[in-house]
């Protein structure tokens, strides 16, 4: 389960600075783009820390 917060996490901060950083979009606000593109990287963060797990833990059965 921490793999989940931590990775949700990072995505969600990874997209907040991409969307100060990026280019504005007409017609949204510095706002709405950071809970646009922040939320995709809550959910990409989310999906590769799932995968992260699932890999480790693999792993970790192994040996």
């Amino acid at each position: 389960m921490r793999f989940l917060w931590v990775g949700g996490l990072l995505g969600l901060f990874l997209g907040f600075v991409v969307s100060l950083i990026g280019p504005d979009a007409m017609n949204s606000s510095a706002l709405q783009e950071g809970i646009l593109i922040g939320g995709i990287g809550l959910l990409i963060g989310g999906f590769l820390a799932a995968v992260l797990y699932l890999i480790a833990d693999s792993v970790s059965m192994r040996g």
